[in-house]
């Protein structure tokens, strides 16, 4: 299952248009994040990213990795580098599809957000938090 089940194709457009410098506003973020990509027979199955102060930015596994537990493996990761950090909070905004996975591994929510992009309301989001 892909995210894009749970988006209207306008919604999808509005996330996936690039912003003007959408490179260096990237490239900045990144450097302020610690990233993770698993492999499985040498494909890239996933990926997910951490800050230094426990802010999981993102998590995706590729559709065709998906239920192999690629995704509990990564959390794994993003946990382990967090606690090396000195972080004992995670904390992620999370989209409908991603939400019952956090919900698996002890992560609470703590704030229902609504986000408008590009003038198209995106949805809903959670702000969840999880102890290490």
């Amino acid at each position: 299952m892909t995210a894009a089940a749970d988006y209207m194709p306008k919604q999808i457009q509005a996330w996936a248009q690039p912003e003007r410098d959408v490179l260096q506003i990237w490239h900045a973020a990144m450097a302020a994040r610690n990233s993770i990509v698993a492999r499985i027979g040498g494909e890239i199955a996933g990926f997910s990213d951490v800050t230094v102060d426990g802010y999981l930015n993102m998590m995706f596994v590729s559709p065709r990795h998906q239920r192999r537990g690629v995704a509990q493996q990564l959390l794994a990761c993003v946990k382990a580098q967090s606690r090396s950090n000195g972080t004992h909070t995670l904390y992620v905004n999370v989209s409908n599809t991603a939400r019952p996975f956090f919900e698996r591994f002890s992560f609470r929510v703590e704030a229902e957000l609504h986000t408008v992009l590009r003038g198209v309301e995106h949805g809903c989001l959670w702000k969840v938090r999880g102890c290490l």
